[in-house]
């Protein structure tokens, strides 16, 4: 239920997520981003509500936030955690915030997200901390 990735995947998601790319196009935000292409699963949070976990894919990311793929629409302010578990061992719990949505194709929507919190998740049993679920 988890997405495994490779040193090589883990080492470019850790890149990206801590340098920007000087050669990349000028964009209208205020990191730049780095396409990246990876599924990943994601479970939605909130206080007293209990969600089934749905799968995504990643297709850019940059130092606070990244953009999804998703079947589903995601609210404007929605949280969510996604477990990223790498290769080499060990894994993060990283918290995310909905904001923007837009359909792409009939089946498909574009979700922009800001990364606000992670917290190591060794054995890939971690708990959603309970002040994420605010």
């Amino acid at each position: 239920m988890q997405a495994q990735l490779s040193l090589d995947e883990r080492h470019q998601l850790l890149s990206v997520l801590r340098e920007m790319d000087p050669a990349g196009l000028p964009e209208n935000r205020r990191k730049p981003r780095r396409k990246v292409s990876m599924n990943l699963w994601l479970r939605r949070i909130a206080k007293g509500a209990t969600f089934p976990i749905q799968k995504v894919s990643l297709i850019n990311a940059s130092q606070a936030g990244a953009g999804l793929l998703c079947p589903q629409p995601l609210g404007t302010g929605e949280r969510f955690v996604i477990p990223l578990r790498f290769a080499e061992g060990g894994g993060w719990l990283v918290l995310c915030e909905t904001r923007n949505c837009r359909a792409v194709s009939q089946s498909h929507y574009k979700v922009g997200v800001r990364l606000i919190d992670r917290v190591e998740d060794p054995e890939g049993t971690t708990r959603t901390p309970a002040d994420w679920l605010s």
